[in-house]
């Protein structure tokens, strides 16, 4: 009897696993630039930002947010990790200000806590989570400028796409100036490209900027918040002969006023990176 009845309560739970599995709803995966909010540096968690870390994706998921911009900065190993700067998580997790500028290697900043509290990541981390959370995509902030350091980071970060397995799709390189652009078109298989304008401000102005989309299939852009300069550059655009042709789609950093971001969006503007908005 006891055994028929073991059996009747594993047949009851295999049948509730494989119904529930049926009955759930599917998981809904919309292109990234449907969006409107990019979590900066992961997003805000217990109103702290640039973690970049576990607890602040996984607050940030349940939130709703799908896109997920992330620093990646390189170990002394040679190792990608998601981290903003060195000074600053030398002088706030590992207390220790004298370091100024001084790297750690992968495992040593993986077994520290940012601000003391919350989860290092690598970049091998974040790949194994967009494979969990089949609907998210994350945008790169590499910090590399120059055409060879880019090169590296790309290479490596690739390289460790491809390793696990992982859909590139779902991974978004920022730009930071138009020669980058060409290189990453060039050189890898991204589905999208971002050209991020924050470090040729004031080099260029709109029409510039809106020849180069045209002649390279810019399709995304970020610009800074309240600026002047990027006033001008948004002005300048619409002004370009051939302007709503190009399909451009326009990115404000960082917002978090929720009366700043709906007057950008009435503007036109297609979403905005935020530590806290969703």
């Amino acid at each position: 009897m006891k055994k028929k009845w073991i059996i009747g309560i594993s047949v009851i739970a295999i049948l509730s696993y494989f119904a529930y599995e049926y009955l759930k709803p599917p998981v809904i995966i919309k292109p990234w630039h449907e969006y409107q909010f990019i979590a900066h540096a992961m997003g805000g968690v217990n109103n702290e930002d640039y973690t970049n870390s576990l607890e602040a994706f996984k607050e940030n998921y349940d939130k709703g947010i799908r896109v997920f911009e992330i620093d990646l900065l390189t170990s002394c190993d040679g190792e990608l990790i998601l981290l903003h700067d060195w000074k600053e998580y030398n002088e706030f997790s590992l207390k220790q200000p004298s370091r100024e500028y001084q790297c750690s290697t992968k495992d040593e900043f993986l077994k520290s806590k940012i601000h003391g509290q919350y989860t290092s990541l690598s970049f091998e981390d974040v790949i194994k989570l967009s494979k969990k959370y089949k609907d998210t995509y994350f945008i790169f902030d590499t910090k590399t400028f120059d055409l060879e350091s880019s090169k590296v980071s790309y290479d490596k970060i690739t390289n460790q796409i491809n390793q696990l397995n992982a859909d590139i799709k779902r991974f978004i390189p920022q730009a930071y100036t138009f020669e980058m652009f060409q290189m990453l078109k060039k050189e890898y298989s991204f589905e999208s490209i971002i050209l991020t304008l924050y470090h040729i401000i004031y080099e260029t102005d709109g029409t510039k900027i809106a020849e180069f989309s045209r002649d390279n299939e810019v399709k995304y852009i970020t610009l800074h918040q309240n600026d002047a300069w990027a006033e001008r550059v948004l002005s300048d655009l619409k002004d370009f002969n051939g302007y709503w042709d190009l399909g451009l789609k326009f990115y404000i950093h960082t917002i978090n006023d929720q009366d700043v971001f709906q007057d950008l969006m009435d503007k036109g503007v297609s979403g905005v990176y935020t530590d806290y908005l969703h």
